[in-house]
């Protein structure tokens, strides 16, 4: 009832599995024998049997697997295939035994041909001096160092497995070719060079595995930096391995080349193989059969070797495609088309996770090392092995998948909301369930068991599982070692998606959390004492400030803003020059990101918490990385404030004879005196051209209106009033009432600030740069305030946020910026091709207002090129691209040099953008201030005490009064009107009312109709966070003085 590719499919192919694996099982099975004669004499002939078929297959692998992909193809090419998961399963196990007799070849070339970054197509054609041509200069192209390799041994080593005939070993169609065995000489020269090549695998492994070893004994104690490398600098580590890979391999294709065609290394045969098995379709339909099949399958053994079998090979050929950046996402602008089908197919994303989840529970209800049968602790290993493989391929497809889906398709279709309503499947992916599994995972990677240096390096291709005396059998390597390998490549590809769902999560926190805060912190980390946790010595020194280089550092998951080119700012076209970048380019922003992350590490004293802090900060709660981020500033501004060490400076300098400024910047103090008149534009003519400086202690004396200076010494009060006003002045100038400061900021549909693009078309270079020095004083400004932790009123939009934390925004930003133009692009992706073609849209977009418009092209030639439904995705990312990273990043660029003249980069890299913006201007959704614990807090002096009628009756006005004038009371008594960030207990020092005395006589009957005319008004000491409260003798008047006090606004004339 079958036609004969039906039969090889069902029959054949594994038959051949088993007659493969059984050649390499022939070293044990010699081995074995049974007591009997008559048993041994069948062993004899089953192991000839054996060896026969041996001697027929060997050297042939590439052309089964080929032949066996025919007859797929030919099964599957009509409507009527009888294909089932078992012989899916038989393929995929005919190609990893294939794989594991030839794992340097087929594996490494379809890995690479999957990653995208090869032509390696251009390997196959006939004329092999155009192919030796393209080979040279893909090798040419690699600017790396000369590795060693064993090429020239593997070369000969399958010269003579290579001289066999090219004729299929088993018939594609009715008929059958014969098969000429290889000469009892050649086996045997193969047996010595594979037992001498053998003996050295066996050293090599020793000496890893005695390695290995040694560090895995020094887990059990404390790690050194030089162990607890930064994730970037591992990921680059891996990353290295990777591009030796690639250049060991196009350096055997360019060698080859000048072999005969039956006897060379590489042939034609074996890249097509691997330009076949890189082609998605086949694998989704393989997943298809596996995991679509799984739930009906009566064997759940069979159902379960079935998945790790198809999650193995996947596995393998996804090695070059790892990392902490995602596929596609970084600027080499190399789409993955392997990556991108298989990253949107349903059944296989959900089989995956499916999968890796029953694993999870089962390894939930072990422990190791309680059983006491031996069986059991290798099946728990085993579990774990397949666990961290399968949630490295899930993570792998499902961060490439997050790239392409929308905030509102990822809440429709992964949320447990939709879920519940929709009765969705337990197989579903939900991503509070996925947050707290990856949780788990990377909570044991960071921290139980962290993934030390050398745990990184890609895993042999195929695991070899068996006997390593085989001839052609890759050597066994040990089982921890392998292990370790694949937790550190876990690492990569958990961190990559976890980060990815973090930052989907700060996006939507505020309209539609999708689990709890709680649900990203790390067990047994969130009340850990931070007391010591900052090296007082390296904190401050040891970061690279951005003001010294000029090129900017980049994060690690996500491309920095700076990496647009100045030109293109400049010119403000839209062009994007990332997509031209190269492999050494990527290796130089890598470089970058490791440099950033470890000068932030060395600033930590646990290496495991540095690693925590550069890579996936939110495993901590925000409010002890705010103490650690304080603590960063705390030993910074030791540093810079230290009045004796600059005098000792100053005096060497002047001993030396060399000139300087040490009226200001040699004292440790810069006094400047500012009229509240022209607060901006005498702040920029005087502390503009500080740059870094002005991380010194800044003492503000004030001149009032009627140019008398304003009594009162700056002890650091005067200076966060002056902090307030200019920031308030230069953020929100008053225009209608005559301001001069420059609209540096515009104000967004929802009422946050961004950068005001719409400045004139024409302005000469003296223009320009008098505006872009605006811009710089701004960032110094900001950066300021932060620097000495002064809460100021700025609210920006979350895209400008992501910039100061040198991130790249994405169409899901944009509507945090403008959500009508956001809601427009999101209809151009529904639209069908009838709609979008009505539109007569080309890729170009036009900015501007009323008064002034500009167009610019999206692409180049974009003006001629109309927008399809095929290609409607990219214009609407391109779109959100000019809006939110092209348009204004001249003027962030210059906002962001001011302001990392005090903060680096690194440092605010420790939050969110929300977080970033709470760090700024203090928790909006607290409403007034938190009078209770304020309360607990103060201090009273000068006779007051808590029990005392007025103080209840202070307490009593402070709760009565409207939020907005707790706000002005805070102001006037701390010169700030925002509550710090970690509570009242953290002012420093604490606050305090004091009593002043009111004369009796005051309070006669006779003086009472005068006695809010005589009575004096509550005073301040900011700098001392000090009240100074008169005592009066009811409440009423209490609360007419206070508010007199706190809304009058003037200055420090009134105390």
């Amino acid at each position: 009832t079958m036609n004969s590719n039906e039969w090889y499919q069902t029959y054949l192919i594994p038959c051949l599995v088993q007659v493969l694996k059984g050649t390499l099982l022939v070293s044990t099975k010699i081995s074995g024998g049974a007591h009997d004669d008559f048993q041994k004499q069948q062993k004899q002939q089953q192991n000839n049997i054996h060896q026969t078929v041996s001697n027929m297959v060997n050297g042939r692998e590439s052309i089964l697997l080929s032949n066996a992909l025919d007859i797929w193809d030919s099964c599957h090419s009509s409507k009527s295939s009888s294909s089932t998961a078992a012989t899916a399963v038989s393929m995929i196990e005919l190609i990893q035994v294939v794989l594991e007799r030839r794992s340097k070849d087929v594996g490494v070339l379809t890995s690479l041909v999957i990653r995208g970054q090869d032509n390696i197509q251009a390997l196959v054609g006939n004329d092999e001096k155009d192919n030796g041509n393209t080979i040279s200069s893909s090798v040419a192209a690699l600017h790396v160092d000369e590795v060693e390799s064993d090429e020239d041994e593997d070369l000969e080593d399958h010269e003579d497995a290579m001289e066999v005939e090219s004729t299929s070993p088993f018939p594609a169609a009715a008929t059958s070719a014969a098969i000429t065995t290889p000469t009892s000489t050649s086996r045997s020269k193969r047996h010595k060079k594979a037992a001498s090549k053998s003996k050295k695998q066996r050293y090599r492994n020793k000496k890893l595995s005695n390695k290995q070893s040694y560090y895995n004994s020094k887990r059990k104690s404390t790690y050194t930096r030089q162990e607890i490398l930064t994730v970037p600098k591992l990921d680059r580590l891996y990353q290295e391995q990777v591009f030796r890979l690639r250049k060991t391999t196009l350096e055997k294709l360019q060698k080859s080349i000048t072999k005969k065609p039956t006897s060379r290394y590489y042939d034609p045969l074996v890249v097509k193989i691997a330009l076949r098995l890189a082609e998605p379709h086949r694998w989704i339909q393989w997943s298809n059969e596996v995991f679509a099949t799984g739930e009906n399958q009566n064997d759940k053994h069979h159902t379960n070797s079935s998945c790790a079998t198809f999650v193995n090979m996947l596995y393998t050929l996804l090695q070059c495609s790892t990392g902490l950046r995602t596929a596609g996402a970084g600027t080499t602008g190399v789409q993955s088309a392997f990556m991108s089908q298989l990253a949107f197919d349903a059944t296989l994303l959900e089989g995956l996770w499916t999968s890796a989840s029953t694993l999870l529970k089962l390894q939930d209800d072990e422990q190791p090392g309680m059983k006491q049968n031996r069986q059991q602790e290798e099946e728990y290993k085993l579990r774990e092995l397949s666990i961290v493989k399968t949630m490295s391929v899930f993570s792998d497809l499902f961060a490439h998948h997050l790239l392409a889906v929308n905030d509102e398709e990822f809440l429709s279709q992964y949320t447990s909301v939709h879920h519940h309503h929709e009765q969705a499947s337990p197989a579903a992916i939900v991503a509070e369930d996925l947050i707290g599994r990856l949780r788990h995972l990377l909570y044991g990677l960071y921290w139980i068991r962290p993934v030390v240096v050398t745990d990184v390096g890609i895993p042999d291709q195929v695991v070899a599982v068996v006997a390593p005396s085989s001839i052609d059998a890759p050597q066994k390597v040990d089982f921890e070692t392998q292990l370790s390998r694949h937790r550190a490549r876990l690492m990569l590809s958990g961190t990559k998606l976890w980060n990815s769902l973090y930052e989907r999560w700060c996006r939507l926190v505020r309209s539609q959390s999708l689990t709890d805060e709680s649900s990203w912190w790390f067990p047994h980390l969130m009340t850990k004492d931070d007391t010591n946790a900052v090296n007082a010595d390296v904190s401050g020194t040891h970061i690279m400030h951005d003001s010294d280089s000029e090129h900017d550092l980049h994060n690690s998951s996500s491309m920095d803003i700076d990496s647009e080119s100045d030109d293109n700012d400049l010119n403000d076209d839209g062009s994007d020059s990332d997509e031209d970048s190269d492999d050494e380019h990527g290796q130089q922003e890598r470089t970058a990101a490791e440099q950033e992350s470890d000068a932030l590490a060395e600033a930590f004293k646990d290496p495991k918490m540095a690693r925590i802090l550069t890579c996936i900060p939110q495993a901590l709660p925000f409010d002890r990385r705010v103490k650690l981020f304080s603590s960063l500033l705390h030993y910074d501004r030791l540093r810079t404030q230290d009045e004796d060490a600059d005098f000792r400076h100053m005096m060497r300098e002047m001993a030396e004879g060399d000139g300087g400024d040490f009226a200001n910047l040699g004292v440790g103090r810069i006094r400047v005196q500012i009229n509240r008149q022209n607060i901006y534009s005498e702040s920029f003519k005087t502390l503009n051209k500080l740059g870094n400086h002005l991380k010194k202690k800044v003492q503000i004396t004030f001149v009032n209106q009627h140019g008398a200076v304003e009594p009162g010494i700056d002890g650091g009060g005067v200076f966060k009033e002056f902090l307030d006003d200019l920031i308030k002045e230069a953020f929100y100038p008053d225009k209608e009432h005559g301001s001069t400061v420059p609209q540096l900021f515009s104000v967004t549909p929802l009422q946050t600030l961004a950068v005001n693009t719409s400045r004139p078309a024409l302005l000469t270079q003296e223009q320009h740069q008098m505006l872009f020095q605006n811009y710089e004083f701004l960032g110094r400004v900001l950066g300021k305030a932060v620097y000495e932790s002064i809460l100021v009123e700025p609210q920006f939009c979350l895209p400008f946020l992501n910039k100061l934390l040198g991130k790249q925004n994405t169409l899901d930003d944009l509507k945090n910026f403008d959500a009508e133009v956001y809601k427009h692009l999101l209809n151009y992706r529904n639209m069908n091709a009838e709609e979008i073609e009505a539109m007569g849209l080309n890729f170009e977009w036009t900015f501007g207002n009323k008064s002034s418009t500009r167009t610019v092209e999206l692409i180049p030639g974009g003006s001629s090129i109309p927008v399809t439904k095929q290609n409607v995705i990219l214009y609407v990312n391109l779109v959100a691209h000019q809006h939110l990273n092209i348009q204004g990043s001249i003027e962030t660029k210059a906002f962001l040099r001011g302001f990392r003249d005090l903060i680096p980069a690194s440092w605010v890299r420790l939050f969110s953008g929300y977080e970033l913006q709470k760090l700024i201007s203090g928790d909006d959704a607290v409403q007034g201030i938190d009078v209770a614990g304020l309360k607990v807090t103060m201090q009273y002096a000068g006779g007051y005490h808590p029990d005392q009628p007025i103080i209840q009756s202070f307490w009593e006005v402070l709760e009565e009064i409207t939020p907005e004038q707790q706000r002005k009371f805070l102001r006037f008594m701390t010169s700030c009107s925002r509550q710090p960030l970690l509570g009242f207990q953290s002012l420093s020092p604490a606050p305090c009312i004091q009593q002043i005395r009111l004369p009796d006589h005051l309070f006669d009957p006779a003086q009472i109709k005068n006695i809010e005319k005589n009575t004096n008004l509550p005073t301040s000491s900011t700098c001392m966070n000090l009240l100074k409260l008169p005592n009066y003798r009811n409440k009423q008047l209490l609360k007419r003085k206070l508010l007199d006090a706190i809304e009058s606004g003037a200055g420090f004339e009134l105390t």
